[in-house]
């Protein structure tokens, strides 16, 4: 737990700065064992509620965090995740097919970031990138969030600001860039 509360107030500035970018909400999540949890979201004065808070739990198959997760990781645990994990929708965009879900997440793996269009909620987009430790693997994901029309508008502003956020988040917990990713 005490790691989760160091790694959230490393990060904080960062995720502020991002959330003031981009004027949407800005969440952090970490793995634990096979689900993602929240451990930081950032409002802004224009952000839509949304489900997801801080300290809670949520499957590994659908959002731009969990997908982040799932594209970065290595092979090995994203296989024993997705064969324990049943995909269920939760909206009528939720992706439900495993051979799909893994042609998104190679897809992901080249963009750098993953996306969710309307996945976990209706008129929800969010886009997320995975944060790398000093041992060259994600430890954490960050996303930005927001009604899908706003974002689709900012689209290419919001991915550079999140990428950059997320390279200073990394950086900041030890990972040196050049490292490559896994």
């Amino acid at each position: 737990m005490q790691k989760i509360l160091d790694f959230s107030k490393q990060a904080l500035p960062y995720l502020k700065r991002l959330m003031e970018d981009v004027q949407d909400t800005v969440f952090m999540a970490l793995l634990w064992e096979k689900d993602l949890v929240y451990v930081a979201k950032i409002d802004n004065n224009r952000s839509i509620r949304t489900t997801a808070q801080p300290g809670s739990h949520k499957p590994l198959y659908c959002t731009g965090l969990r997908k982040a997760f799932l594209a970065f990781m290595n092979e090995q645990q994203k296989n024993q995740i997705l064969d324990s994990t049943e995909l269920l929708p939760i909206t009528s965009h939720t992706i439900t097919d495993r051979l799909e879900l893994e042609q998104q997440l190679e897809i992901f793996k080249q963009l750098g970031h993953s996306i969710d269009d309307e996945e976990n909620e209706e008129g929800l987009f969010c886009m997320a990138a995975p944060v790398y430790g000093a041992d060259n693997s994600i430890q954490a994901a960050i996303s930005v969030a927001g009604p899908k029309e706003r974002m689709i508008k900012q689209r290419d502003a919001i991915v550079e600001k999140l990428l950059l956020t997320s390279k200073e988040v990394s950086a900041s917990i030890g990972y040196k860039v050049g490292q490559g990713q896994p």
